[in-house]
């Protein structure tokens, strides 16, 4: 009888530790399931945001290229460049000149670019030549005028913020310096002074590229 009790206990215990070893495993699975759910649930979030933000900085600058495009401020920048063309030694008049309209736009672009709110590479394709252009034309010595006058260093500093990040990237596509001739500005002058003014301007980042390329500026 002794003998039965014995192989009872044993059994009994064996069953004891069956049960918690395959309560242990088990757990163990569930726990793993549990984290690896958890991991992808984190990485499709991730991948969702990073999706969300690209298409936000995509519509953010394809608002800014709509909005240089349209008939209205190609219609002011051609005056504003016939006004420097005209007035190559004077600081322009911001009542007359129209110079707001260009340093104003590209300082609201700098100000979205340094935040990191645009695609500086995209940014480079859709506003490289005319940001610097505009600045070494006459940007610069207007942001550097009106500095002195209104006794604030830091008017205009996202434009020119822009325009160092914009040269930085074209350095480093051509592997040479952007070095702008008096007759490369004066060339883009009189480009944004016959500015096509319609309903529809036919102007892509192909178009900018290739009538840049005329003033013997370097792309890669």
């Amino acid at each position: 009888m002794s003998f039965f009790c014995l192989l009872a206990a044993r059994a009994a215990g064996f069953f004891n530790w069956a049960g918690s070893f395959f309560d242990t495993l088990f757990s163990d699975k569930v726990a793993d399931a549990t984290w690896a759910l958890a991991l992808a649930t984190v990485g499709v979030a991730v991948i969702t945001a990073n999706g969300i933000k690209r298409s936000l900085r995509t519509d953010a600058l394809a608002r800014f290229t709509t909005a240089w495009d349209c008939s209205e401020v190609r219609q002011r920048r051609k005056r504003f460049a016939t006004w420097v063309l005209q007035h190559r030694d004077e600081i322009p008049d911001i009542a007359t000149s129209g110079v707001a309209d260009v340093m104003d736009f590209f300082e609201d672009l700098g100000t979205l670019l340094r935040p990191g709110r645009l695609d500086k590479k995209l940014v480079w394709q859709a506003f490289a030549d005319a940001s610097v252009g505009w600045w070494l034309a006459i940007g610069e010595k207007y942001a550097l005028d009106i500095r002195k006058t209104a006794k604030d260093k830091f008017l205009y500093s996202e434009y020119g913020h822009l325009v160092k990040e914009m040269q930085k990237i074209t350095r480093g596509r051509s592997h040479e310096p952007e070095n702008w001739t008096a007759a490369q500005i004066s060339t883009f002058l009189l480009t944004e002074k016959n500015l096509f003014v319609g309903e529809a301007a036919p102007t892509t980042f192909r178009d900018r590229l290739c009538a840049h390329r005329r003033l013997g500026i370097r792309h890669k």
